[in-house]
């Protein structure tokens, strides 16, 4: 028999499960962005400025309006078509801060206003991790 036999034989493919396109198909549902949208904008403001963002009405719309201006991609599609001053969130108990509240006039989407140097949640400030080491 030897080398022959071997040659002979019919190729059999076995179907298994491949667990790294498993792996790959359950994390890229998980990186599409979500059904209703994001709902908080993060803007590069500083703490005195945010505060004045939350005191003064005028103040707040003309300060919007100049940052879509630096930076449109940071805001929704529907922006252009005009907002409306929204109220507050309930204060973090985390930090301790609010963040203003817009409406969309296109589509009646609301959207929280959160300032760059809280972290996402308000889990923190960004000047707390700014020194952060990360290991590989």
């Amino acid at each position: 028999m030897g080398l022959n036999a071997l040659l002979d034989c019919e190729m059999v493919e076995v179907l298994t499960p491949n667990p790294i396109s498993q792996i790959e198909a359950a994390m890229a549902t998980v990186t599409h962005p979500p059904k209703k949208g994001y709902r908080t904008l993060r803007l590069p403001l500083a703490e005195s400025e945010y505060d004045h963002l939350l005191s003064d009405r005028i103040y707040a719309k003309t300060r919007l309006d100049e940052l879509y201006e630096e930076f449109p991609e940071v805001f929704p599609d529907a922006f252009p078509w005009g907002y409306a001053l929204y109220g507050f969130t309930e204060p973090s108990i985390k930090q301790e801060s609010r963040c203003r509240r817009i409406r969309l006039d296109h589509g009646q989407t609301v959207l929280a206003i959160a300032p760059a140097f809280v972290r996402p949640y308000m889990t923190g400030r960004t000047q707390e991790v700014d020194h952060a080491l990360f290991l590989m």
